[in-house]
């Protein structure tokens, strides 16, 4: 870079260093024009995971991305078959795992929901949401003490877990007669999540 920054006055010395710089501008303005022409088509998730699924192949992140856009959508269905086909190509992808354990909780798969969370701590032990997810089906049996650890167990992984501390707050109200306990696992992590979950 330095070496680059130094030489450019060089370059642009003499008419053919003008001609350089003025390409070099005009490469830059068409990058900006084009950019900002496409920017709008970007905007939104739907069309930038689509537009990714359409010009990739096997792309597991991609497929996690449309599924939390469906599930967001409250498409669990078309979110689930996004999750299971990130899984086909990934099979130790502890977010899709996690992310399919969501569309099964909301379908009222609870069962299979448990073994999908199980299945993303298995393949990566300190993923936090898997532990609030399991914790919130344990508290839904019953199981409070085994809920506790798992709440526990997640804000250790993530400090200042909003929704492990309040799930674990909803719990101790549970238990005390109050409220009823835990009302929902978390919120399906996004792309930024699959990213960090990827270089794992």
């Amino acid at each position: 870079f330095i070496l680059i920054a130094w030489g450019v006055p060089d370059w642009t010395r003499g008419r053919a260093g003008r001609l350089v710089a003025a390409a070099g501008a005009a490469w830059v303005l068409a990058l900006a024009v084009t950019t900002h022409l496409a920017l709008p088509f970007w905007r939104d998730s739907d069309a930038a995971f689509g537009q990714a699924l359409r010009v990739t192949r096997d792309n597991h992140i991609a497929q996690v991305g449309m599924g939390n856009v469906f599930l967001e959508q409250g498409d669990d269905a078309q979110a689930e078959a996004h999750y299971r086909e990130s899984l086909r190509i990934k099979p130790d992808f502890a977010l899709a795992h996690n992310n399919l354990g969501l569309a099964l909780t909301r379908q009222g798969k609870m069962h299979e929901a448990a073994a999908q969370y199980r299945e993303a701590l298995r393949d990566d032990p300190a993923f936090a949401d898997p532990y609030n997810n399991l914790g919130v089906l344990l508290a839904r049996e019953g199981r409070f003490k085994a809920a506790r650890a798992y709440f526990l167990r997640a804000m250790e992984l993530r400090e200042g877990y909003p929704a492990a501390e309040g799930n674990l707050a909803a719990l101790a109200r549970d238990e005390g007669g109050g409220a009823a306990g835990p009302a929902s696992p978390g919120t399906a992590p996004g792309p930024a999540a699959a990213k960090e979950r990827t270089t794992r």
